[in-house]
């Protein structure tokens, strides 16, 4: 290493002094690198979905400022750096000079940095991702044709990313240097590949001939873009509304009344067709299990769902669930007299044993509704029950949740931990001083039922998030219309009872075992791939607990709507596998649907989401380039000062994820965190009608409190 050359006496000259005391901040000084691309610093960081910038480094006898790169993997963690020096350096007499080098313990095959997207977006963006190796070739690439960019170390790891990125979106260019080198891995690419027909790279074509040069010799079609910085930021103002509930990704049966009901007596028709799934899940034996993989037989999930539809009073939650619920009152009913019927035989049996003689076993009784049962009182009825699962039906849920451990005294936590096993279902010993001991071979129940707003977001502020809520569908129902005044459709309601009934009549042979198609696998894969990105990078971390959920979610739900197209058929469900057809219905359902209902439910239990809009509004309104934490927050948003330190963190951290703002790696305070952020600059003008309404609104505020001085 002592031995390293280097090439520009003139930066070597420079090093020393100011440099090694860190004085410079290398992200305000022009890097030698990006003067000879041309490349602005800002701009290059606000089109790079991870860390660019310039730091001092250290590389043999070198010392001076080096840019900085991130190198990703398609899960979107870092496995390194590439650090591209401000002068090309030799190691030995003969090396050729270079300047670009990765960091000690960097993983390079298969890793980018990611340019106009994030790896999370790889499986729903549904553009062409070119592939390039090279930092400037990168991004001119992006500059000029808006198109996602995956820039890799070395064209000779090409294939690799190639590898990595195809099994999440096969549309690929490669786009090498024209060199033999550059032609070999474009060949080596098994892709579609090109080069530049004069120049030697990308970056060069586009500093002597232009962007409309590079995508014409790309072939990529022009198309408008976004600035890369605006294009980035959450746009934190749009309340996200869910979509109308898509009656046409269900099966028929349950389209079909759900649809007609829904218009009868003017309710949402979500408000029937989550119920009516519910309802499904709950006719169905638990002794029914799908194995959602191909050949790991240790998972294994039964047909056992929450529902929960919030509404106001006006919203018609109860008539449209009641209406779901029809078929399923009339068999629980049938099982009852069935079970009555049956203990009335065996205690006149046991009455007519003679003395001495061992009395007949108790008959196992059917049961599918529970109605205010205490935790003993199910335990109760399960253990003389078959073990099939029962459903939990509640015209309101706050009743049912208040109600836990209503009746000890304080005790607190057993009877919602037992609610929490009885979503997991299995066998569960119940030991109680009063009552004895029981056994329950299935602890398990479905739950239905509608809530008010307010009551479930004051619940999950009062229990911070327990988990009980995040076991729920929550869907939020729409508001309700006038009926219509005509004759139902009895052929629809004839065809749901049918099915509800065929459900409730299945019986679980043998080992009653639902296994997928491939085309079915796929799908699971594909979705559980976005719901994972989606987990891990999404800042909410509310939605992300309910999110980790949603593997076995899909499992349940997939698992529901393949029993009743069986039902609907009069087929055994363990004598097909599940389609891929059905498969897709549901990952659309929960992906289209069922996602934004939760991100609008979470976001309104997520205070640092109000702080985080109510920083980005002040930002617009004083059209910030830069702010300092401390002197910009406190002199300008007083209610900073009534945060927590780790309020304020989380906050800035959220506004950072979402794209506002970057912080000045350099400029850090005495706990390591960022004192001063640089703004994005795009949002000034993509915002520009917010900013307007919120400097107009700070005026009138401040008018009004000026009047009440005078």
């Amino acid at each position: 290493m002592d031995g390293v050359k280097r090439e520009t006496p003139e930066a070597g000259q420079a090093s020393g002094g100011a440099f090694d005391k860190l004085r410079v901040n290398y992200n305000t000084t022009p890097h030698p690198y990006l003067e000879r691309k041309g490349i602005d610093l800002d701009d290059l960081q606000a089109a790079c979905k991870c860390k660019v910038e310039i730091r001092p480094t250290t590389l043999g006898n070198f010392r001076g400022p080096a840019v900085f790169r991130e190198l990703l993997d398609v899960d979107g963690i870092t496995q390194g750096f590439e650090r591209i020096l401000s002068e090309r350096i030799t190691f030995n007499a003969g090396d050729k000079p270079n300047d670009k080098f990765t960091e000690k313990g960097s993983t390079v095959s298969g890793t980018f940095t990611p340019i106009g997207f994030y790896p999370s977006d790889l499986t729903t963006m549904g553009s062409t991702v070119i592939i390039c190796a090279g930092l400037a070739d990168g991004y001119r690439i992006h500059e000029a044709t808006g198109e996602p960019v995956a820039c890799g170390v070395g064209e000779g790891n090409i294939r690799r990313i190639v590898e990595a990125i195809q099994p999440l979106n096969p549309s690929i260019l490669v786009a090498v240097d024209n060199d033999d080198a550059g032609k070999r891995a474009g060949k080596a690419s098994g892709c579609k590949w090109t080069h530049p027909t004069i120049h030697k790279d990308w970056s060069d074509v586009y500093q002597a001939e232009g962007p409309d040069s590079v995508r014409k010799q790309l072939a990529v079609e022009v198309k408008p873009v976004k600035e890369p910085a605006e294009a980035l930021a959450v746009d934190l103002f749009d309340n996200l509304t869910p979509p109308p509930f898509p009656l046409d990704l269900l099966p028929p049966a349950i389209a079909s009344y759900a649809r007609d009901q829904a218009e009868l007596i003017g309710v949402d028709p979500a408000v029937i067709a989550l119920a009516a799934i519910g309802a499904a899940a709950a006719c169905i034996d638990d002794r029914i299990e799908i194995q959602p993989k191909r050949h790991d037989t240790g998972w294994r999930e039964n047909a056992r769902l929450w529902v929960g539809i919030i509404g106001d009073p006006s919203a018609k939650k109860s008539p449209g669930i009641t209406k779901a619920m029809a078929p399923l009152f009339k068999i629980d009913q049938k099982w009852r007299d069935e079970t009555n019927q049956a203990n009335a035989e065996w205690l006149k049996a046991c009455d007519d044993t003679p003395k001495g003689e061992e009395e007949p076993p108790a008959p196992i009784g059917k049961r599918l509704i529970l109605n205010d049962a205490t935790v003993e009182k199910m335990g109760d009825i399960m253990s003389k029950s078959e073990p099939r699962g029962m459903l939990s039906y509640q015209d309101e849920l706050s009743g049912w949740l208040a109600s836990m451990d209503a009746y000890k005294n304080g005790a607190g936590g057993k009877d919602k931990a037992a609610w929490l096993e009885a979503y997991n279902g299995g066998p569960k010993a119940i030991d109680r001083i009063a009552r004895g001991s029981l056994f329950v071979e299935n602890w398990s129940a479905c739950v239905i039922g509608g809530i008010q707003p307010s009551v479930v977001q004051a619940y999950a502020q009062s229990t911070n998030h327990d988990g009980m809520l995040q076991r729920f569908i929550l869907v939020k129902a729409g508001e309700a219309r006038l009926g219509v005044d005509r004759r139902p459709d009895l052929e629809a309601r004839e065809r749901y009872t049918a099915v509800m009934e065929q459900l409730a009549g299945t019986v679980a042979v043998g080992d009653p075992l639902v296994t997928l198609s491939e085309d079915a696998h796929k799908v699971r894969e594909a979705l559980d791939i976005k719901l994972h990105k989606l987990t891990i990078n999404h800042p909410n971390k509310f939605l992300a607990a309910a999110l980790g959920k949603w593997n076995g979610l899909f499992a349940r739900l997939l698992l529901t709507f393949h029993c009743v197209e069986a039902a609907t058929d009069h087929e055994y469900p363990c004598f097909r596998e599940v389609s891929g057809e059905t498969a897709h219905r549901v990952s659309d359902l929960m992906w289209r649907t069922l996602l934004p209902h939760a991100v609008a439910f979470y976001q309104g239990l997520d205070p640092i989401e109000d702080t985080a809009r109510e920083l980005a509004a002040l930002i617009l309104a004083h059209e910030w380039a830069r702010f300092t934490v401390k002197r910009d927050l406190n002199r300008n948003w007083r209610a900073s000062r009534k945060l927590k330190p780790w309020e304020l963190e989380e906050t800035l951290d959220r506004l950072e994820a979402f794209g506002w703002i970057i912080p000045e790696p350099l400029n850090l305070n005495e706990k390591g965190k960022p004192a001063a952020y640089r703004v994005n600059p795009g949002i000034h003008a993509r915002f520009a009608e917010q900013a307007d309404r919120e400097r107009e609104r700070r005026k009138e505020v401040t008018a009004m409190m000026a009047d009440l001085k005078q």
